[in-house]
C-alpha cells in the first residue's frame, strides 16, 4: 500500500499547474449544470471554446511531440466525428427566452461528462509518463478523446443557435 501512495504524491508533484487550473473550470462549468438557469448566449459558448482550446494544445503538443502529421491528420477526425454525433446523442433541452437569453435545465450529465473526460486524459498523461514506450498510443488517445469533446461541444452550441428565434 505504501507504494501506491508513493506514485501517488509523484503523480500530484509533477502535474503541472494547468492541469489543476482546467479542473477547477470543468467543475465550475459542470456544476452550473446541476441546476436549472437562465443564461446568455455568449456564457453557452463558454464550455465549448474551453473544450476547444485544450483540444488544440493538446493536438499540437502530441504533434510536436511524438504525434507528427499523424496527430493533424488524427484531430481534425474527431473534430469531425464530435460534430456529428451531437445529432446521434439528444442534447439537453433548452427554451429560448428571446435571441441572446435561455432557459437550461439541471442535469448531472455534463459535470460527469466533464470529469470523465478530464480524468481519462488525466490517466493518459500520467500513463505516457510512467511508460514512456507507449506515450504515443496514450497522446494519440488523448488527441481523438479531446477532438471529439471539442466537436461534440461545438455541435451543441451550434444545435442551440439554430433553435434560436428568429425576431
Amino acid at each position: 500500500m505504501a507504494d501506491f501512495w508513493f506514485y501517488v504524491v509523484i503523480v500530484l508533484k509533477r502535474t503541472p499547474p494547468w492541469a489543476y487550473a482546467v479542473l477547477v473550470l470543468l467543475l465550475i462549468l459542470g456544476a452550473r449544470r446541476l441546476r436549472s438557469q437562465t443564461t446568455s448566449l455568449w456564457a453557452l459558448s463558454i464550455t465549448p471554446a474551453v473544450f476547444f482550446t485544450w483540444s488544440v494544445a493538446g493536438a499540437v503538443n502530441f504533434g510536436l511531440n511524438d504525434g507528427g502529421s499523424l496527430a493533424f491528420l488524427l484531430w481534425p477526425a474527431s473534430l469531425m466525428v464530435g460534430l456529428a454525433s451531437f445529432r446521434l446523442v439528444k442534447p439537453s433541452p433548452i427554451q429560448w427566452l428571446d435571441r441572446h437569453h435561455l432557459i437550461r435545465p439541471a442535469t448531472a450529465g455534463p459535470l460527469l461528462v466533464y470529469l470523465g473526460v478530464f480524468f481519462c486524459r488525466y490517466g493518459l498523461e500520467v500513463w505516457a509518463g510512467f511508460v514512456p514506450q507507449q506515450s504515443l498510443l496514450a497522446h494519440m488517445l488523448g488527441a481523438l478523446l479531446s477532438g471529439y469533446m471539442a466537436g461534440r461541444t461545438a455541435g451543441d452550441f451550434w444545435l442551440a443557435t439554430r433553435m434560436r428565434p428568429v425576431g
